[in-house]
């Protein structure tokens, strides 16, 4: 499902490749986990699923990858980000 804008309220889980996540306590994620797949469905921003009971089974079943991991996001947080001198822009 595409969405336009999402809530800021909003958490929400991105599907990764277990070797995007580091074997530390706790664990981290790798950067290359946020950086737009070469498919082209990120163009317009990351492919992200909203939260709920049985997310990270529904994205390994829509993807056909049962080994995805999934790590979640908090939209306000991320539309916060900055660096060097740049934001992310927020909805309109």
């Amino acid at each position: 499902m595409i969405l336009e804008s999402v809530a800021c309220q909003e958490l929400v889980a991105r599907a990764v490749d277990p070797d995007a996540l580091k074997r530390s306590v706790p664990i981290r994620v790798r950067k290359s986990a946020f950086i737009p797949r070469a498919n082209g469905q990120d163009n317009d921003g990351l492919s992200v699923t909203i939260v709920g009971d049985d997310t990270l089974e529904r994205l390994r079943h829509r993807l056909g990858a049962p080994d995805k991991e999934g790590v979640t996001l908090h939209v306000g947080h991320v539309r916060e980000i900055s660096a060097n001198g740049h934001r992310l822009r927020g909805p309109d």
